[in-house]
């Protein structure tokens, strides 16, 4: 399981080096053309939440959107597997943090890294 911010061209060789299987995309924009032709010709399945931007205090990512999003990252048939948003910290870092509980971090690892980012 990967994470980044949006990627970009010049992000294509590192990317085609991880040879992802899935993306799980938490933006609600349509992806680039030329992200997604990136996708279609190394065969990256896109799974796309659509979750807002907003980050205003007590915005919430619905139930079913994480849900949804943690059945891919669960999935070891769909990795290796990238995760991202626009920038790779709050919608992408929510959804790193809900993985983590699932793998039994304290609450205390799973802010500190959701700081970092």
């Amino acid at each position: 399981v990967f994470r980044c911010a949006y990627p970009t061209k010049k992000n294509f060789d590192f990317l085609k080096k991880l040879r992802l299987k899935s993306v799980v995309y938490l933006c609600q924009e349509e992806y680039s053309r030329q992200v997604m032709q990136f996708y279609e010709q190394n065969n990256v399945k896109v799974y796309g939440h659509g979750v807002s931007g907003n980050k205003e205090p007590f915005v919430e990512i619905s139930e079913m959107q994480i849900y949804t999003a943690l059945q891919v990252l669960l999935d070891v048939n769909m990795h290796p597997v990238l995760i991202h948003c626009n920038q790779g910290k709050h919608r992408t870092g929510s959804l790193v943090g809900c993985l983590r509980a699932m793998n039994h971090w304290s609450m205390a690892a799973i802010f500190e890294e959701y700081r970092r980012f």
